[in-house]
């Protein structure tokens, strides 16, 4: 099954594209998709991740489906820049797109994040393998914590 998503803007808040026959604009990439799953949705945390069930956070709707959307990256947003930190966001960053394997939109999707102690960033890159055409490649920057860049997520195409 080929996969098309929809354009997503990204000013100051998000905001889907209108083209100008008055529909979405569509894309052959799973760019909204990514964005969406990894810092656009939370899913809830586990009583041993966070014990306090306030402060678990999570999609209401993730109760009544059999998938979970969304990523736990938001639990590490006060975590050290340590290995294990790295690990996790791996974890997280697989767990949230498993969807779309799981689903069929994509053969198989492959996550390595890298932590680059010089800049105090954490990236994710991430290879998406379609069923039809090449395979797509996006690095996010999960953690930037320089003093202008703190805590934003930022996208690149690679």
């Amino acid at each position: 099954m080929a996969f098309q998503d929809v354009e997503l803007l990204h000013t100051d808040y998000y905001d889907l594209v209108i083209g100008d026959d008055g529909d979405f604009v569509k894309l052959d990439s799973f760019d909204t998709a990514l964005q969406i799953s990894l810092i656009g949705s939370d899913r809830r945390a586990s009583a041993t991740e966070e014990p306090i069930p306030q402060k678990r956070r999570g999609w209401i709707g993730n109760q009544y489906q059999p998938v979970e959307y969304g990523s736990k990256l938001w639990l590490l947003y006060q975590a050290r820049l340590t290995n294990e930190t790295v690990n996790r966001a791996r974890t997280y960053c697989q767990q949230a797109l498993q969807w779309l394997v799981d689903f069929g939109f994509a053969q198989s999707i492959l996550v390595d994040t890298a932590r680059d102690l010089n800049r105090n960033t954490l990236t994710a890159t991430i290879k998406i393998q379609p069923f039809e055409g090449v395979t797509q490649t996006r690095v996010f920057v999960l953690w930037d914590n320089t003093p202008a860049n703190a805590s934003i997520i930022k996208q690149q195409m690679a």
